[in-house]
C-alpha cells in the first residue's frame, strides 16, 4: 500500500508537479504488485502491473511495459480469468510491437489465441491469423532473416492445427505458405516436406485438383530434397487418385505411413477425401442404364404389365420420361420410335431424325 500511494502520488498534478512522473512510478507500481500476488491480492496486484506498464509506455520503454502485461496476464490465467489473460497479453504483443520485436509480438499473439481457443473459436482464428502476419509480414522472402522470431515455430504448429481442426482451410493454407517461408530460412527440411503434403491435402479437400496439380508440380518439386521424401510420394498419390478417379490408390494412400505421421486434424481431413470411380459408371453402361433413368424404366416397365407389352401408348396423357431414357437394341427401340411418333402425330408435329432413338445413340456418362 505504501508504494502505491507513493506512486499516485508522482501520478498526480499538483502545484509544486505540473507533470507526471512516470519514470519514478513505474518501479513502484511493479513493487506494489509484486507484494499485492505475494498476499494473495491478485486483482490488485493485476492493476498495479497494469498501471506499471501504462507508465512503462509513456516513457517509452515499451520492453519493460510488455513484461509488466505478461506478469498482469499470467496472474489472470492463475485465477482462471481467461478473458483478461487473452487481453492482457493481447496488450503485451503491441508493446512488443511498438519495441520492432516482432518475433516476441506474434508469441505473445499465439498465447493470447490459445486462451481464446477455449472461449471463442472466431476470436481465436481471428488472433492466430494476425500472430501469423506479425511473424512472417506480406510479401516476405526466403531470404529474409527470421532467426530472431523466437518462439514463432510453437505459433505456426498450434495455429495452423487449430484451423484445420475449426475447418477454416483458407486460413490455413496462407498460414502453410508462410510457415514455409519460415522453414526454408530456418533449413528445417523434415518439418517443410510434412507442410507440403498438408498443403496438397487442404487443396484436394477444397475440390482444387488444378491448384493442388500446380502447387505440387510448380512449387513443391522446386526443392529438390522433396523428391526423395516419402511425404512426396503420398502427395503424388493423392493427386494421382483425383486425377484419374481411382478410388482404390485413394483409399490405399489414406494408409500410408507418411501421411499418418501428420497432425491428428490434418489425417482426418486426408481420411473424408474421397473420389466417384468410373467403374460403377461402367457397370451401369453396359446394362444400358443410367443412374438418373431407374426410376423411370421401373414406372415403364409396372405400366406394361398392367396393360400389355403390345398396347400402344398415348404419350400426351402418360408420361414415362421417354427423353431420358436409353435402351438396348432390338424391339424395344422400335417400341419408343413408335411412341415418338404417336405423340408427334397428337401434337400435329414430326420427330427429326437426329431425336430417335436408335441403337447407335450414344450414353454420355460425363
Amino acid at each position: 500500500d505504501i508504494s502505491r500511494s507513493q506512486a499516485d502520488k508522482y501520478m498526480t498534478k499538483s502545484w509544486k508537479q505540473w507533470n507526471c512522473d512516470h519514470f519514478s512510478a513505474a518501479p513502484l507500481y511493479e513493487k506494489a504488485g509484486a507484494g499485492y500476488r505475494a498476499c494473495g491480492k491478485d486483482e490488485l496486484a493485476i492493476a498495479m502491473f497494469v498501471k506499471a506498464s501504462e507508465c512503462q509506455i509513456e516513457n517509452r520503454s515499451y520492453t519493460l511495459a510488455a513484461k509488466d502485461l505478461k506478469e498482469a496476464a499470467v496472474i489472470a490465467t492463475k485465477i482462471k480469468n481467461p478473458e483478461k489473460a487473452a487481453e492482457l497479453y493481447h496488450s503485451a504483443a503491441e508493446a512488443w510491437r511498438l519495441a520492432d520485436e516482432l518475433g516476441k509480438a506474434g508469441e505473445y499473439l499465439g498465447k493470447s489465441a490459445r486462451i481464446l481457443e477455449e472461449i471463442d473459436e472466431d476470436r481465436a482464428a481471428e488472433e492466430y491469423k494476425i500472430a501469423i502476419e506479425t511473424l512472417i509480414p506480406a510479401k516476405s522472402r526466403d531470404s529474409l532473416d527470421f532467426m530472431k522470431l523466437i518462439g514463432a515455430k510453437e505459433t505456426f504448429d498450434y495455429g495452423i492445427r487449430f484451423l484445420i481442426e475449426a475447418k477454416k482451410v483458407k486460413d490455413a493454407l496462407s498460414a502453410i505458405r508462410r510457415y514455409g517461408i519460415f522453414l526454408r530460412s530456418e533449413r528445417a527440411f523434415h518439418t517443410l516436406y510434412r507442410l507440403y503434403l498438408t498443403e496438397s491435402i487442404l487443396l484436394l479437400h477444397m475440390d482444387d485438383y488444378v491448384a493442388a496439380d500446380f502447387t505440387f508440380r510448380d512449387i513443391h518439386l522446386q526443392d529438390t530434397g522433396y523428391l526423395h521424401a516419402p511425404e512426396c510420394r503420398v502427395a503424388e498419390d493423392l493427386i494421382t487418385a483425383f486425377k484419374n478417379f481411382d478410388s482404390e490408390l485413394l483409399e490405399r494412400t489414406k494408409k500410408d505411413r507418411a501421411l499418418l505421421r501428420l497432425d491428428e486434424p490434418t489425417v482426418r481431413l486426408a481420411h473424408s477425401l474421397f473420389v466417384v470411380s468410373f467403374g460403377v459408371q461402367e457397370k451401369e453402361a453396359e446394362a444400358g442404364v443410367k443412374v438418373s433413368d431407374e426410376a423411370a424404366f421401373a414406372a415403364e416397365r409396372e405400366f406394361e404389365e398392367e396393360n400389355g407389352e403390345n398396347e400402344k401408348v398415348d404419350c400426351g396423357e402418360v408420361d414415362l420420361g421417354l427423353d431420358e431414357l436409353v435402351f438396348d437394341d432390338g424391339e424395344n427401340a422400335g417400341s419408343i420410335e413408335k411412341a415418338r411418333a404417336m405423340d408427334a402425330d397428337s401434337e400435329g408435329g414430326s420427330v427429326s431424325e437426329d431425336r430417335k432413338v436408335g441403337k447407335h445413340d450414344e450414353i454420355d456418362l460425363m
